[in-house]
């Protein structure tokens, strides 16, 4: 299965490719966290799903799933913030210590094995990095265009046989997608069925920390 390929499963149940977390976790600093798809979604019916996502284009895609609100192509957004904006961005929100992972180029191309520069003006479509909290609970952390979700990995690994859909802190009850194959940012409507958006007013250290899931 190519990088791609991935990138598109993903959307699935995150709707912003936070699945591959739990395709392949490493923690590091702390005990490693694995769980692979098919273990993680054994019992969970999404085949038309992945059939879908095997031969239609993202946007015919999200078409079907979800309500779009806009679409963007990622290298003619004016939200994309540059390496140096999202440092800021993430520090403004108390979060050090982190190392942002990207996989595309703003273009679209993938980008193999890719190292960040910790100062840099090159913009980037979606960034990722993981957030371990003072009781050791982990968060994958997306900041797409100007905006920043949260995944509470070891929330859902934990309590994966009783949760029927995703879990996803965000900031708004609308959400940003980045998809390779067009090279596009989608402003989605959730899918209700899909996944859980949990409101909250600002994603950072703090809420994180505090973050008591009901």
């Amino acid at each position: 299965m190519n990088k791609k390929r991935i990138i598109l499963i993903t959307a699935i149940a995150l709707v912003l490719i936070a699945e591959i977390v739990l395709l392949f976790i490493v923690c590091k600093g702390n005990d490693s966290l694995e769980m692979v798809y098919d273990d993680y979604y054994k019992g969970v019916d999404l085949t038309n799903e992945q059939e879908d996502l095997s031969v239609l284009p993202s946007n015919e895609y999200y078409k079907k799933y979800y309500k779009i609100i806009n679409t963007t192509k990622a290298n003619e957004s004016k939200k994309t913030m540059s390496v140096d904006e999202v440092n800021e961005f993430l520090k403004n929100r108390g979060f050090k210590n982190y190392e942002l992972e990207i996989d595309y180029s703003i273009d679209g191309k993938f980008l193999e094995d890719e190292v960040i520069e910790k100062k840099s003006n090159e913009k980037y479509p979606i960034y990722q990095f993981v957030y371990v909290t003072n009781d050791k609970d982990v968060w994958s952390i997306y900041v797409i265009e100007d905006s920043i979700y949260a995944y509470p990995v070891s929330y859902m690994v934990s309590n994966v046989k009783k949760l029927d859909k995703e879990i996803l802190v965000s900031e708004s009850s609308d959400i940003t997608v980045y998809s390779s194959d067009l090279n596009n940012y989608y402003t989605l409507k959730p899918n209700k069925n899909l996944i859980d958006v949990r409101l909250v007013k600002e994603i950072n250290v703090i809420t994180l920390n505090k973050y008591k899931f009901e």
